[in-house]
């Protein structure tokens, strides 16, 4: 909605719940908010980048286009940078 914030739109509940699944799907590393407000970022683990782009693509912020997301392979190259996962 124009003149509101990434907070007061009304897909906001929709991405949470989205997320809460990829969390507990343990497809989600962590996520959240910039603190200046600029954006977020999230750390998911997909078997490869189509997949990843997939679950990006279906969140409900994206579909209503409030941000626009960008999938970038990565992997943590210092160990205990992350939480040990199942990779």
């Amino acid at each position: 909605m124009k003149g509101k914030t990434v907070r007061e739109q009304p897909s906001l509940e929709g991405h949470f719940t989205h997320m809460t699944k990829l969390e507990q799907n343990n497809q989600l590393v962590f996520g959240g908010p910039f603190k200046d407000d600029s954006g977020a970022m999230g750390v998911v683990v997909f078997e490869d980048l189509v997949e990843a782009k997939k679950a990006v693509a279906s969140d409900p912020l994206v579909q209503a286009k409030v941000v626009t997301a960008q999938v970038h392979p990565w992997h943590p190259a210092v160990a205990g940078c992350v939480k040990k996962r199942p990779w």
